[in-house]
């Protein structure tokens, strides 16, 4: 139990350089591999999440209108406060400034082509022949674009999600910054 409760708050770096200690990974653990991978995992958070923020801001300067309305509901929504918390953002009701960043991400996810799959049988597809084991790539970037699909595709337009009930889950797809399929 005492094992147990100890792992259980273990950082992952922590339980790297311990599994590194025991050498009972089937791979060799070295600094450099342990290096690599805590680059991987902070730059994929911080990374993506500073390259929307950059988006968001660029494309709010692009927008007055939008800009103003964003402002006006971070300033109402956390009056008097002169520190926010993640506990305020929680409890806060910035419903624009997230129609902002599902807005943002529509024209400018965070990787414009999604991970590759494999395609498991033969298919067609608007008249194509997919053949089995074809690397499938999807357009996340010329999706969001898409005038078939957005109206005004090259416009800041947040107010488009207040009557689309589209989310990050992938289960529209026309809107899927982060994928579609059974593991999202």
């Amino acid at each position: 139990m005492e094992c147990e409760n100890k792992t259980a708050h273990e950082s992952f770096i922590s339980l790297l350089l311990r599994l590194q200690k025991e050498g009972s990974m089937p791979i060799l653990l070295t600094n450099e591999t342990i290096t690599a991978l805590m680059f991987d995992m902070l730059g994929a958070g911080s990374d993506t999440s500073s390259t929307t923020l950059n988006w968001a801001m660029t494309e709010l300067i692009r927008s007055m209108a939008a800009m103003a309305r964003a402002q006006a509901e971070v300033r109402e929504a956390f009056k008097g406060k002169s520190i926010i918390t993640e506990d305020d953002l929680a409890k806060s009701r910035i419903s624009y400034l997230k129609l902002v960043f599902k807005e943002t991400l529509r024209p400018h996810p965070t990787s414009p082509l999604l991970i590759p799959c494999q395609c498991r049988e033969t298919c067609q597809v608007m008249g194509y022949d997919i053949p089995k084991g074809t690397a499938m790539f999807v357009n996340v970037w010329a999706i969001g674009r898409d005038p078939l699909y957005w109206n005004d595709s090259k416009e800041l337009k947040p107010e488009r999600f207040e009557t689309k009930n589209l989310d990050f889950r992938g289960t529209n797809f026309e809107f899927i910054p982060f994928g579609a399929g059974r593991r999202m």
